[in-house]
């Protein structure tokens, strides 16, 4: 707060969170409570919502730092790096993931 250089707040999310916002999202599905009625995790739901989460997160701190004097310090960044080669998205559709 009493720096005077410039500090960013970057937050990775994914283009991912579109899908989390196609469903069903409440208080249940957000903390997650509805998985003990599930018979398998849903791994690509749960990477949906947090990014869903996190980007919702970033635009509220952004937000929040604007009301405060110093906030022209601080800079809320919320960046989808794009597609990397890992295994996260073996459970998706093939035309998601090609």
């Amino acid at each position: 707060k009493n720096s005077s250089v410039p500090s960013r707040i970057v937050n990775v999310t994914s283009f991912t969170h579109r899908y989390a916002s196609l469903r069903k999202f409440d208080k249940d599905s957000v903390t997650g409570l509805y998985l003990s009625t599930l018979n398998k995790y849903p791994y690509p739901q749960t990477y949906e919502y947090s990014k869903l989460c996190l980007l919702l997160f970033s635009y509220e701190l952004h937000r929040q730092l604007r009301l405060t004097d110093d906030s022209h310090h601080v800079t809320v960044i919320a960046a989808d790096p794009g597609f990397a080669k890992t295994n996260i998205m073996h459970e998706f559709p093939s035309y998601v993931s090609a």
